[in-house]
């Protein structure tokens, strides 16, 4: 493939040591991989207030009395987080049932940054569409597709010519199954089904990858993490309502009434600073039925972060989330990168 430059993650998308399965790894970096190389940067990553609320701040949502389960809008995280727990909660909703032998397919619209191949400090933002297919049980080879879309400018910055090589591509990949993978590093649904379904040793659990470093809080951490099991992952609806309730737990959560996933949906999210990147790492949810729609990472410190309050520098939007038999059939034709193990062994060492 035509190298474009360094592609930028931020932080949430390698950092938390829980997630990094080896194939799990291969397919969050692989996009990076095909345009020739990696740079991991706090663009949405930890930080702000280390203190601790302790219990479950109110009591679940109910119905209101004239058939619709809320009156009014949400005015809180708190109350965010806990419609979508509560919606999670009732039955006859459409959660997905896998079988063991299946794959999810994950299919997401995405942007972070990037610095052109130019040499000139050039940086942009590049967009791509995915579709992974990910095994149930972890035992399967997976599978991910990118389709490079049209960048977007970095603010006060040209789009170099770089940029816009790959657009219009579509790379297929093989995501091998890297074995042995430990028990606690898998990312498979059928691990993810066996989290935590309390609260409380949810957040103990998002915690558990906090080590003491500089720029890093405890609750800096755990708001990686929920991110970490939203994005292209499938918690079962139990262990999904008791990730919100956690993260009611975490200091420094506040709401954004009008946030904007990558695919233009407009929603309502939660959101935590990251004092030491100058960023905001938000979490959109649908303002109605309050399911996860994406992420969005928004500029709240010009000097850290290099560019003007408000601006988006990071996108993502999950698009559908679906059952599949088997990954598709591709040739080696169509192959325009490779995943490796030993090249996923080096992206999964912890970084605190």
């Amino acid at each position: 493939a035509t190298a474009v430059g360094s592609l930028v993650r931020p932080a949430w998308a390698l950092s938390w040591r829980p997630r990094l399965a080896l194939r799990f790894a291969m397919a969050a970096g692989l996009a990076v991989a095909v345009a020739g190389g990696v740079t991991v940067a706090g663009a949405l990553g930890d930080g702000g207030s280390s203190g601790d609320r302790s219990g479950l701040a109110g009591p679940s949502a109910g119905a209101t009395g004239t058939g619709e389960p809320f009156a009014g809008v949400p005015v809180s995280a708190v109350e965010l987080l806990d419609r979508a727990a509560y919606m999670l909660d009732q039955p006859g909703g459409d959660e997905l049932d896998p079988r063991a032998d299946q794959f999810i397919v994950y299919k997401s619209t995405t942007m972070y940054q990037a610095s052109g191949a130019d040499g000139n400090g050039s940086r942009y933002l590049y967009r791509t569409d995915r579709a992974i297919w990910l095994s149930v049980d972890g035992s399967r080879d997976g599978a991910l597709s990118i389709t490079w879309l049209e960048p977007r400018a970095y603010p006060g910055r040209a789009i170099p010519d770089s940029a816009r090589q790959q657009v219009g591509r579509v790379s297929w990949h093989r995501l091998p199954v890297c074995e042995p993978v430990p028990a606690e590093l898998r990312r498979d649904y059928q691990a993810l089904s066996k989290l935590p379904t309390d609260p409380a040793a949810m957040l103990t659990y998002l915690r558990s990858g906090y080590q003491p470093k500089e720029g890093r809080t405890v609750d800096g951490v755990a708001w990686t993490a929920v991110g970490d099991l939203l994005r292209e992952s499938y918690l079962p609806a139990a262990q999904r309502a008791a990730l919100f309730r956690a993260a009611r737990m975490i200091s420094g959560v506040t709401m954004v009434q009008d946030a904007e996933d990558a695919a233009g949906r407009h929603g309502i999210a939660v959101a935590r600073v990251d004092a030491a990147a100058g960023t905001q790492s938000q979490l959109i949810f649908d303002p109605t039925s309050y399911r996860y729609l994406g992420t969005r990472g928004v500029v709240v410190d010009k000097g850290k972060a290099s560019a003007p309050v408000g601006t988006v520098i990071a996108s993502t939007a999950e698009t559908s989330v679906t059952l599949a038999d088997a990954t598709p059939e591709f040739t080696d034709s169509d192959r325009k990168g490779a995943a490796r193990c030993e090249d996923a062994s080096a992206k999964v060492q912890p970084s605190r």
